[in-house]
Order: C-alpha cells, then structure tokens, then sequence
C-alpha cells in the first residue's frame, strides 16, 4: 500500500511581504513567473529585471529552512574558492527567500541531444575551472 500524494508547498507568489522585499532589493515583483520545480519542496519563480536581465526567486518552506542556511553557507564557500556558483543578491532567511543570478534557461541536461562538437567547448571550460 503506497502512502498518500502529498500537495506540493504552496508557493509565495501573490504574498504581499514577498512583493515589498523583490522591491526593496530593487526587484520588479509583477514580472515574476513560476517556474517547474525540481523534486524538492522548494519553489522558483524567474524574475524579469526590466533591463533584459533576470534573476531566480527560490522559497523554501518552513519545514526545510536549515536547507537554505546550508545553500548560503555552501554557495558563499565555493564562490570563495573560486568555484562559478549563481551569485546570491538577497536572502530573507525567516521567510525562507533567496534572490540569486539567474545563469540562463538552458542547463546541460537541455543540451543532452546536441553533438559532442557542440558541447566540448563547455565541458572543457568546466574541467578547466576543476582542474585550477
């Protein structure tokens, strides 16, 4: 016997504190759009900037809220290392917010059907920064 579908956690898109924080970092929040999640209970949204840039909106529910302080921690640690992480540009970690650089909508997982001609030059830059 399978036990019961949890509900996904409902994301924060239409909460009103989240719109005043997006702002107050300098962030358009009527220009944000969810996005697919992944298989944790966390929450993304892509955030348009109004200069043709975006940025990744992650919330985290309360009941995994130690998960966000380790992705601060982890994130702040490889960035010192010298590791190509998303920048984190504000965290509001009551809540369970984390506002970080958005690296594209394509991950290599989209290119899984190009040529290893075409994806050589990306995976070489990755040994590289391994490598150094």
């Amino acid at each position: 016997m399978q036990p019961p579908a949890q509900e996904p956690a409902a994301a924060p898109w239409s909460d009103p504190n989240l719109e005043a924080w997006l702002a107050k970092a300098g962030s358009d929040p009527s220009t944000l759009d969810p996005l697919p999640g992944d298989v944790s209970p966390r929450r993304y949204a892509r955030l348009a900037d109004g200069r043709g840039g975006s940025a990744i909106v992650a919330a985290y529910p309360a009941d995994i809220l130690p998960v966000l302080e380790r992705f601060v921690a982890s994130t702040t640690l490889l960035a010192g290392a010298g590791v190509r992480v998303p920048r984190i540009l504000a965290v509001e970690s009551q809540r369970g917010w984390v506002l970080q650089e958005d690296l594209g909508r394509e991950t290599l997982y989209d290119w899984r059907e190009r040529s290893w001609s075409e994806l050589s030059p990306w995976l070489d830059a990755a040994a590289q920064t391994v490598a150094t």
